[in-house]
């Protein structure tokens, strides 16, 4: 068996700590994040392969801005990350 580089149990050790972390989060809290997860992969990935921009490329990236605004608000309510 290969003995495991510093690296690597760094690494264990951190997604222990996350895991704990997300354990105890309210259900909002969680919702929030994932949502939040998923709008950014979705923009990031349509912002990717954008090479030109049309009419309708305008409107999704209206409603994207939108959905970015609120899970933006609720990251900010759900950690309370004004004060």
């Amino acid at each position: 068996m290969t003995r495991k580089t510093n690296y690597q149990e760094e690494r264990e050790r951190q997604t222990k700590k996350n895991n704990i972390g997300m354990s105890k989060l309210t259900e909002k809290q969680l919702q929030s994040i994932k949502k939040t997860h998923e709008t950014l992969s979705t923009t990031l990935d349509m912002l990717r392969e954008c090479q030109d921009m049309y009419l309708s490329d305008i409107r999704q990236v209206v409603g994207l801005i939108n959905i970015l605004d609120k899970c933006y608000w609720q990251l900010n309510n759900n950690f309370n990350l004004d004060n």
